[in-house]
């Protein structure tokens, strides 16, 4: 009995060890320090004006806008996942004309989220109206 715990024992301390091994040759850090992350603000408005939400978000270079959005919003997306069609239970509506549309740093962006990798102080705005 003591002989085979051990073996178990010896076992996950060398996959344990093989893991460590293989993320050190691999090159990817995944502890991100507090000065490695970057802030932006995102601002959710309905119809050019009421707040619905507001807030600061942390990301990392790099990060898409739709990654900082999905970590910090319950989002909808359209079926490749590209572009944002609800947030926080506000769903785009063809019937009654109802879209997501935002700007970054008060500049229209014509881009999926997917596609848009955002800045330290970003201000991005969100803005569910008739289109």
């Amino acid at each position: 009995m003591k002989k085979g715990f051990l073996i178990g024992l010896a076992a996950v301390f060398l996959i344990g060890c093989a893991t460590d091994e293989q993320e050190q040759q691999s090159g990817e850090d995944t502890d991100v320090s507090e000065d490695d992350m970057l802030e932006a603000t995102i601002l959710l408005t309905e119809d050019g004006g009421e707040v619905i939400e507001e807030e600061e978000v942390m990301f990392t270079e790099g990060d898409s806008l739709m990654d900082i959005m999905d970590e910090n919003f319950d989002l909808v997306t359209d079926a490749d996942g590209a572009f944002i069609e609800g947030i926080n239970g506000y769903d785009s509506n063809e019937t009654d004309g109802y879209f997501w549309t935002y700007t970054i740093n008060d500049e229209e962006v014509f881009e999926g989220a997917e596609d848009v990798e955002l800045e330290d102080g970003d201000d991005v705005h969100f803005d569910f109206s008739e289109w």
